[in-house]
Protein backbone atom coordinates (compact mmCIF):
# COMPACT_ATOMS: atom_id res chain seq x y z
CA UNK A 1 0.00 0.00 0.00
CA UNK A 2 1.39 3.40 -0.99
CA UNK A 3 1.80 6.16 1.57
CA UNK A 4 -1.07 8.72 1.42
CA UNK A 5 -0.15 12.09 -0.05
CA UNK A 6 -1.02 13.83 3.22
CA UNK A 7 -0.69 12.51 6.80
CA UNK A 8 -2.49 14.53 9.49
CA UNK A 9 -3.07 14.17 13.24
CA UNK A 10 -5.60 16.50 14.87
CA UNK A 11 -6.35 17.30 18.50
CA UNK A 12 -9.55 19.27 19.02
CA UNK A 13 -8.54 21.12 22.16
CA UNK A 14 -11.08 23.24 24.02
CA UNK A 15 -9.04 26.41 23.49
CA UNK A 16 -7.01 25.47 20.40
CA UNK A 17 -7.24 23.02 17.52
CA UNK A 18 -3.78 21.52 17.11
CA UNK A 19 -2.60 19.64 14.04
CA UNK A 20 0.69 18.03 13.06
CA UNK A 21 1.12 16.91 9.47
CA UNK A 22 3.54 15.94 6.74
CA UNK A 23 3.39 15.27 3.04
CA UNK A 24 3.60 11.55 2.41
CA UNK A 25 6.56 11.78 0.06
CA UNK A 26 8.82 13.28 2.72
CA UNK A 27 8.85 13.19 6.52
CA UNK A 28 8.85 16.86 7.44
CA UNK A 29 6.52 17.62 10.38
CA UNK A 30 4.62 20.89 10.18
CA UNK A 31 2.28 22.51 12.67
CA UNK A 32 -1.23 23.90 12.31
CA UNK A 33 -3.00 25.77 15.09
CA UNK A 34 -6.53 27.04 14.65
CA UNK A 35 -8.90 28.81 17.01
CA UNK A 36 -11.82 26.49 17.89
CA UNK A 37 -14.55 29.11 17.34
CA UNK A 38 -17.29 27.83 15.05
CA UNK A 39 -20.51 29.36 13.70
CA UNK A 40 -23.05 28.33 11.02
CA UNK A 41 -23.29 30.99 8.31
CA UNK A 42 -26.51 31.64 6.33
CA UNK A 43 -26.28 31.31 2.52
CA UNK A 44 -27.07 35.01 2.07
CA UNK A 45 -23.86 36.12 3.81
CA UNK A 46 -21.15 37.28 1.39
CA UNK A 47 -17.92 35.43 2.23
CA UNK A 48 -16.08 36.36 -0.97
CA UNK A 49 -13.94 39.06 0.74
CA UNK A 50 -12.42 36.35 2.94
CA UNK A 51 -11.09 34.37 -0.03
CA UNK A 52 -8.33 36.89 -0.78
CA UNK A 53 -4.88 35.35 -1.18
CA UNK A 54 -3.40 38.07 1.04
CA UNK A 55 -5.32 36.81 4.09
CA UNK A 56 -3.98 34.23 6.52
CA UNK A 57 -5.68 30.89 5.94
CA UNK A 58 -6.31 30.29 9.64
CA UNK A 59 -7.70 33.82 10.09
CA UNK A 60 -10.15 33.55 7.17
CA UNK A 61 -11.28 29.92 7.30
CA UNK A 62 -14.77 29.03 6.16
CA UNK A 63 -16.11 25.81 4.73
CA UNK A 64 -19.16 24.60 2.86
CA UNK A 65 -20.29 21.00 2.77
CA UNK A 66 -23.62 19.42 1.85
CA UNK A 67 -25.28 22.81 1.62
CA UNK A 68 -24.11 24.02 5.05
CA UNK A 69 -21.55 26.76 5.62
CA UNK A 70 -19.45 27.46 8.70
CA UNK A 71 -16.97 30.13 9.70
CA UNK A 72 -14.18 28.60 11.76
CA UNK A 73 -11.47 30.05 13.98
CA UNK A 74 -10.53 33.72 13.98
CA UNK A 75 -13.07 34.58 11.27
CA UNK A 76 -15.89 33.12 13.36
CA UNK A 77 -14.68 34.93 16.47
CA UNK A 78 -13.76 38.36 15.13
CA UNK A 79 -16.17 38.81 12.22
CA UNK A 80 -19.21 36.96 13.54
CA UNK A 81 -18.61 37.19 17.30
CA UNK A 82 -18.92 33.45 17.78
CA UNK A 83 -18.44 32.20 21.34
CA UNK A 84 -15.93 29.39 21.76
CA UNK A 85 -18.54 27.26 23.59
CA UNK A 86 -16.00 25.39 25.68
CA UNK A 87 -18.79 23.38 27.25
CA UNK A 88 -20.04 22.05 23.88
CA UNK A 89 -19.21 18.37 23.29
CA UNK A 90 -16.43 18.23 20.72
CA UNK A 91 -18.17 15.47 18.78
CA UNK A 92 -20.90 17.89 17.64
CA UNK A 93 -18.42 20.14 15.88
CA UNK A 94 -15.82 17.64 14.76
CA UNK A 95 -16.73 17.52 11.05
CA UNK A 96 -16.71 21.27 10.20
CA UNK A 97 -13.57 21.77 12.29
CA UNK A 98 -11.89 18.83 10.56
CA UNK A 99 -12.77 20.23 7.14
CA UNK A 100 -11.41 23.65 8.11
CA UNK A 101 -8.14 22.15 9.37
CA UNK A 102 -7.68 19.99 6.26
CA UNK A 103 -8.64 22.97 4.10
CA UNK A 104 -5.97 25.15 5.71
CA UNK A 105 -3.32 22.47 5.25
CA UNK A 106 -4.30 21.59 1.68
CA UNK A 107 -4.35 25.24 0.63
CA UNK A 108 -0.96 25.90 2.24
CA UNK A 109 0.54 22.90 0.43
CA UNK A 110 -1.17 23.51 -2.92
CA UNK A 111 -3.28 20.34 -2.77
CA UNK A 112 -6.73 20.13 -4.37
CA UNK A 113 -7.33 16.40 -4.84
CA UNK A 114 -5.28 13.96 -2.77
CA UNK A 115 -5.20 10.85 -0.60
CA UNK A 116 -5.27 11.33 3.16
CA UNK A 117 -4.44 9.55 6.40
CA UNK A 118 -6.24 11.20 9.33
CA UNK A 119 -5.93 10.34 13.03
CA UNK A 120 -7.81 12.34 15.64
CA UNK A 121 -8.01 12.44 19.43
CA UNK A 122 -11.23 13.25 21.27
CA UNK A 123 -12.32 13.25 24.95
CA UNK A 124 -12.64 9.82 26.51
CA UNK A 125 -16.29 10.40 27.39
CA UNK A 126 -17.06 10.95 23.69
CA UNK A 127 -14.78 8.21 22.40
CA UNK A 128 -17.46 5.57 21.72
CA UNK A 129 -19.51 8.04 19.72
CA UNK A 130 -16.39 9.12 17.87
CA UNK A 131 -15.78 5.58 16.67
CA UNK A 132 -18.95 5.83 14.60
CA UNK A 133 -18.10 9.09 12.87
CA UNK A 134 -15.56 7.82 10.35
CA UNK A 135 -18.04 7.34 7.49
CA UNK A 136 -19.46 10.85 7.90
CA UNK A 137 -15.97 12.34 7.91
CA UNK A 138 -14.98 10.32 4.84
CA UNK A 139 -18.03 11.44 2.86
CA UNK A 140 -17.57 15.07 3.87
CA UNK A 141 -13.88 15.11 2.93
CA UNK A 142 -14.64 13.77 -0.55
CA UNK A 143 -16.25 17.02 -1.66
CA UNK A 144 -16.18 20.30 0.26
CA UNK A 145 -15.45 23.97 -0.29
CA UNK A 146 -12.73 25.83 1.60
CA UNK A 147 -12.55 29.59 1.07
CA UNK A 148 -14.40 29.26 -2.22
CA UNK A 149 -12.27 26.42 -3.67
CA UNK A 150 -13.31 22.81 -4.04
CA UNK A 151 -11.20 20.21 -2.22
CA UNK A 152 -11.35 16.44 -2.69
CA UNK A 153 -9.62 14.43 0.04
CA UNK A 154 -9.82 10.66 -0.37
CA UNK A 155 -9.60 9.27 3.16
CA UNK A 156 -7.48 6.12 2.95
CA UNK A 157 -6.87 5.67 6.67
CA UNK A 158 -8.74 6.96 9.73
CA UNK A 159 -8.29 6.37 13.44
CA UNK A 160 -10.03 7.89 16.43
CA UNK A 161 -8.21 7.75 19.77
CA UNK A 162 -9.11 8.94 23.27
CA UNK A 163 -7.17 11.95 24.53
CA UNK A 164 -3.88 10.83 26.01
CA UNK A 165 -3.58 7.75 23.81
CA UNK A 166 -0.96 9.40 21.61
CA UNK A 167 1.52 9.87 24.42
CA UNK A 168 0.68 6.47 25.89
CA UNK A 169 1.27 4.65 22.59
CA UNK A 170 4.57 6.47 22.34
CA UNK A 171 5.87 5.57 25.77
CA UNK A 172 4.86 1.89 25.64
CA UNK A 173 6.76 1.61 22.37
CA UNK A 174 10.04 2.65 23.96
CA UNK A 175 12.73 0.03 24.29
CA UNK A 176 13.12 -1.57 27.73
CA UNK A 177 9.94 0.13 28.96
CA UNK A 178 7.66 -1.85 31.25
CA UNK A 179 4.24 -0.57 30.17
CA UNK A 180 2.51 -2.41 32.99
CA UNK A 181 4.22 -0.09 35.46
CA UNK A 182 3.17 3.15 33.76
CA UNK A 183 0.07 5.29 33.50
CA UNK A 184 -0.87 8.50 31.70
CA UNK A 185 -2.86 11.20 33.48
CA UNK A 186 -4.57 13.51 30.99
CA UNK A 187 -6.01 16.68 32.53
CA UNK A 188 -8.01 18.54 29.91
CA UNK A 189 -10.60 21.29 30.03
CA UNK A 190 -13.58 18.96 30.41
CA UNK A 191 -12.21 15.71 31.80
CA UNK A 192 -9.51 13.96 33.75
CA UNK A 193 -8.51 10.60 32.27
CA UNK A 194 -6.15 7.87 33.42
CA UNK A 195 -4.81 5.46 30.81
CA UNK A 196 -2.94 2.31 31.75
CA UNK A 197 -1.88 -0.99 30.26
CA UNK A 198 -3.83 -4.10 31.27
CA UNK A 199 -3.56 -7.56 29.72
CA UNK A 200 -2.23 -6.19 26.45
CA UNK A 201 -4.86 -3.48 26.07
CA UNK A 202 -5.03 0.23 26.87
CA UNK A 203 -7.63 0.74 29.59
CA UNK A 204 -9.04 4.17 30.44
CA UNK A 205 -10.93 5.71 33.33
CA UNK A 206 -12.42 9.16 32.96
CA UNK A 207 -14.31 11.65 35.11
CA UNK A 208 -15.52 15.24 34.75
CA UNK A 209 -12.56 16.69 36.64
CA UNK A 210 -11.22 19.08 34.03
CA UNK A 211 -10.42 22.78 34.33
CA UNK A 212 -14.10 23.48 33.67
CA UNK A 213 -14.77 22.46 37.28
CA UNK A 214 -12.62 25.36 38.50
CA UNK A 215 -14.14 27.84 36.05
CA UNK A 216 -17.71 26.86 36.91
CA UNK A 217 -16.97 27.30 40.60
CA UNK A 218 -15.45 30.73 40.03
CA UNK A 219 -18.35 31.83 37.84
CA UNK A 220 -20.89 30.77 40.46
CA UNK A 221 -19.08 32.78 43.15
CA UNK A 222 -17.92 35.84 41.22
CA UNK A 223 -19.87 36.03 37.92
CA UNK A 224 -16.87 36.97 35.78
CA UNK A 225 -17.58 38.94 32.58
CA UNK A 226 -16.16 38.30 29.12
CA UNK A 227 -15.75 35.31 26.83
CA UNK A 228 -15.18 32.05 28.64
CA UNK A 229 -11.93 31.35 26.78
CA UNK A 230 -10.60 34.78 27.77
CA UNK A 231 -11.52 34.14 31.41
CA UNK A 232 -9.67 30.82 31.31
CA UNK A 233 -6.60 32.52 29.85
CA UNK A 234 -6.57 35.17 32.58
CA UNK A 235 -6.92 32.57 35.34
CA UNK A 236 -3.90 30.74 33.93
CA UNK A 237 -1.97 33.97 33.55
CA UNK A 238 -2.62 34.98 37.16
CA UNK A 239 -0.64 31.91 38.21
CA UNK A 240 -0.45 30.10 41.52
CA UNK A 241 -0.03 33.29 43.56
CA UNK A 242 -2.93 35.07 41.80
CA UNK A 243 -1.33 38.24 40.45
CA UNK A 244 -3.76 41.04 41.30
CA UNK A 245 -2.81 43.04 38.21
CA UNK A 246 -4.15 40.16 36.13
CA UNK A 247 -7.21 39.70 38.35
CA UNK A 248 -8.03 43.37 37.82
CA UNK A 249 -8.48 42.68 34.09
CA UNK A 250 -11.30 40.28 34.99
CA UNK A 251 -13.36 43.14 36.42
CA UNK A 252 -15.80 45.34 34.57
CA UNK A 253 -14.18 48.64 33.57
CA UNK A 254 -15.61 50.70 36.43
CA UNK A 255 -15.78 47.93 39.04
CA UNK A 256 -12.08 47.19 39.53
CA UNK A 257 -12.00 48.26 43.16
CA UNK A 258 -10.15 46.39 45.88
CA UNK A 259 -13.25 44.59 47.18
CA UNK A 260 -14.12 43.28 43.72
CA UNK A 261 -10.57 42.07 43.07
CA UNK A 262 -10.51 40.39 46.49
CA UNK A 263 -13.83 38.70 45.73
CA UNK A 264 -12.43 37.26 42.49
CA UNK A 265 -9.27 36.15 44.29
CA UNK A 266 -11.33 34.40 46.97
CA UNK A 267 -13.54 32.71 44.35
CA UNK A 268 -10.51 31.34 42.51
CA UNK A 269 -8.89 30.11 45.73
CA UNK A 270 -12.03 28.32 46.91
CA UNK A 271 -12.83 26.81 43.51
CA UNK A 272 -9.38 25.42 42.84
CA UNK A 273 -9.08 24.03 46.38
CA UNK A 274 -12.40 22.23 45.95
CA UNK A 275 -11.29 20.97 42.54
CA UNK A 276 -8.02 19.55 43.79
CA UNK A 277 -9.70 17.92 46.78
CA UNK A 278 -11.97 16.02 44.37
CA UNK A 279 -9.10 15.21 42.00
CA UNK A 280 -6.92 13.99 44.87
CA UNK A 281 -9.69 11.70 46.17
CA UNK A 282 -10.36 10.34 42.68
CA UNK A 283 -6.69 9.66 41.96
CA UNK A 284 -6.26 7.89 45.27
CA UNK A 285 -9.04 5.47 44.42
CA UNK A 286 -7.90 4.79 40.86
CA UNK A 287 -4.14 4.40 41.37
CA UNK A 288 -4.25 1.79 44.13
CA UNK A 289 -2.20 -0.62 42.00
CA UNK A 290 0.66 1.85 42.19
CA UNK A 291 2.31 2.50 38.82
CA UNK A 292 5.98 3.39 39.01
CA UNK A 293 5.64 6.30 36.59
CA UNK A 294 2.75 8.61 35.70
CA UNK A 295 3.14 10.73 32.58
CA UNK A 296 1.12 13.91 33.15
CA UNK A 297 -0.22 15.76 30.09
CA UNK A 298 -3.03 18.13 29.11
CA UNK A 299 -3.45 21.87 29.48
CA UNK A 300 -4.84 21.74 33.03
CA UNK A 301 -1.76 19.87 34.26
CA UNK A 302 0.32 22.96 33.49
CA UNK A 303 -1.91 25.33 35.43
CA UNK A 304 0.66 26.36 38.10
CA UNK A 305 -1.60 25.63 41.07
CA UNK A 306 -2.49 22.14 39.83
CA UNK A 307 1.09 21.30 38.85
CA UNK A 308 2.43 22.40 42.24
CA UNK A 309 -0.24 20.47 44.14
CA UNK A 310 0.34 17.29 42.12
CA UNK A 311 4.09 17.58 42.68
CA UNK A 312 3.58 17.91 46.44
CA UNK A 313 1.08 15.05 46.50
CA UNK A 314 3.27 12.51 44.73
CA UNK A 315 6.40 13.46 46.66
CA UNK A 316 4.83 11.47 49.51
CA UNK A 317 4.70 8.31 47.36
CA UNK A 318 7.07 6.07 45.42
CA UNK A 319 5.43 7.13 42.15
CA UNK A 320 7.49 9.28 39.79
CA UNK A 321 5.80 12.04 37.80
CA UNK A 322 6.98 12.58 34.24
CA UNK A 323 5.89 15.94 32.80
CA UNK A 324 7.07 15.04 29.29
CA UNK A 325 10.00 17.46 29.38
CA UNK A 326 12.21 15.45 27.02
CA UNK A 327 9.56 15.17 24.33
CA UNK A 328 8.48 18.77 24.90
CA UNK A 329 12.05 19.94 24.25
CA UNK A 330 12.07 17.94 21.01
CA UNK A 331 8.78 19.55 19.98
CA UNK A 332 10.25 22.95 20.82
CA UNK A 333 13.15 22.22 18.47
CA UNK A 334 10.98 20.90 15.62
CA UNK A 335 8.58 23.86 15.78
CA UNK A 336 11.04 26.55 16.91
CA UNK A 337 9.33 29.60 15.44
CA UNK A 338 5.87 28.80 16.80
CA UNK A 339 7.09 27.77 20.26
CA UNK A 340 9.44 30.77 20.60
CA UNK A 341 6.46 33.13 20.86
CA UNK A 342 4.41 30.73 23.00
CA UNK A 343 6.68 28.57 25.22
CA UNK A 344 3.81 26.63 26.84
CA UNK A 345 2.68 25.41 23.42
CA UNK A 346 5.25 22.59 23.40
CA UNK A 347 3.49 20.98 26.38
CA UNK A 348 0.08 21.32 24.77
CA UNK A 349 1.42 19.50 21.70
CA UNK A 350 2.70 16.44 23.59
CA UNK A 351 -0.29 14.22 22.83
CA UNK A 352 -0.93 15.19 19.21
CA UNK A 353 2.76 15.09 18.28
CA UNK A 354 3.07 11.63 19.83
CA UNK A 355 -0.04 10.52 17.94
CA UNK A 356 1.44 11.87 14.71
CA UNK A 357 4.71 9.96 15.20
CA UNK A 358 2.77 6.72 15.70
CA UNK A 359 0.61 7.47 12.67
CA UNK A 360 3.53 8.27 10.39
CA UNK A 361 5.40 5.12 11.48
CA UNK A 362 2.27 3.06 10.83
CA UNK A 363 1.81 4.51 7.34
CA UNK A 364 5.38 3.89 6.25
CA UNK A 365 5.36 0.35 7.64
CA UNK A 366 2.22 -0.98 5.92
Amino acid sequence: MSVPELIVSLDFGASLIKGVYTLGKKFEPKLLTLSPHLLPIPPTTDLEPYNAASLSLTASAWIECKGKRYAVGTLAKNRFNAPVLLELPKIESIIPRTLAAIGCIASAEGLEEFTLSLWISIPSNEYKEGLNISQKIKQSLLDFIFRGKRIVANLMDFSCKPEGAGIFLRIIGQANFNARKAAVLMLGYRNATILFYKEGLIEKITENYGFASIVEGIQSLALLPGDLDEVVGKIFEAGDKLDKKILKTLCFGDSADTSRINAIESAIQKSREEYFTLLNYWLGGKLIDGPEVIVVVGGTSHYPYVKNKLTQLFKKTQIKLDWGEELADKIGFVFKSQVASNPSLKYRLLDVYSLFLEQDTHQRRI
